[in-house]
């Protein structure tokens, strides 16, 4: 959680890290998927959101049962940011 404290800005500059954090908030115990996080943001939002890619519809969806997450409370905050991104395309931690 110290780590996403630094998070802050805009979904340009927000949108990749925290992807990749939920990804690993996921996959933390494949530690083969751990190493090969997948480089290309469409990647990652399939694996996570599926097919269609992400809206705030979905992110609200996964925060309501964020129990997929093996990190759950991480994953949460991550989703928190994620969605305000998408609907005032701005986040910080607080």
């Amino acid at each position: 959680m110290k780590v996403l404290l630094k998070f802050h800005g805009n979904r340009a500059k927000l949108e990749e890290p925290l992807l990749k954090v939920l990804y690993w908030c996921k996959y933390f115990e494949e530690e083969e998927k751990i190493k090969n996080i997948p480089e290309k943001r469409e990647d990652i939002v399939k694996e996570i959101f599926g097919e269609g890619g992400i809206s705030s519809e979905k992110i609200l969806n996964k925060l309501k049962n964020p129990d997929e997450f093996f990190l759950t409370h991480t994953a949460r905050k991550v989703l928190e940011m994620l969605y305000k991104l998408y609907t005032d395309g701005y986040a910080s931690y607080l």
